[in-house]
């Protein structure tokens, strides 16, 4: 059963866990035993089964692993050591489309890059203050064989909107 507390949810989530004190954008999938708490999640991004946010920021198409854990550990913690003056105050950031693999641990003040995949992390712990970066550059694409681009048109057309991307709001 789906619990929200205090939490602002936009058109088109799916909750069967639990969102306290948090911001859904449309399209958010929370599955069954999932925590989602003091965090903003954007766009189409999943968050599996027993997985849990706490005080984090996800961009738009992030999927997280089931039983994964953002935002770690004591509060507040280390500052990050590449950009200590913008991650001090125990949020952990996630760019847009990366894949945290089922069981990481991530700490607080955490960056982890955008299109970052489960081949990116050494460990299935990342330390407070660390940051995960993408080891190959270029376009990049899903686990699954698509473009990002094919991903949105896909995600909105099994919600009944085809060929819906995600340029602006609506």
């Amino acid at each position: 059963t789906a619990q929200v507390h205090r939490s602002l949810i936009s058109h088109g989530c799916e909750i069967t866990g639990t969102v306290v004190n948090s911001v859904l954008s449309p399209g958010v999938r929370v599955e069954v035993g999932a925590v989602v708490r003091d965090s903003i999640v954007m766009f189409d991004s999943v968050i599996r089964s027993g997985a849990v946010v706490d005080r984090s920021i996800l961009d738009k198409e992030v999927v997280v692993g089931p039983g994964a854990i953002i935002g770690d550990g004591p509060f507040p913690d280390k500052p990050n050591k590449r950009e200590p003056e913008r991650l001090h105050s125990g949020i952990t950031v996630v760019g847009k489309r990366a894949v945290i693999p089922r069981g990481t641990r991530i700490g607080r003040n955490v960056k982890v890059a955008a299109d970052v995949r489960t081949s990116d992390f050494g460990s299935k712990v990342v330390r407070s203050g660390e940051s995960v970066e993408a080891r190959s550059s270029g376009r990049r694409t899903h686990d699954h064989g698509m473009r990002a681009h094919e991903h949105r048109a896909a995600a909105g057309a099994a919600r009944g909107h085809p060929g819906r991307g995600r340029g602006g709001v609506g």
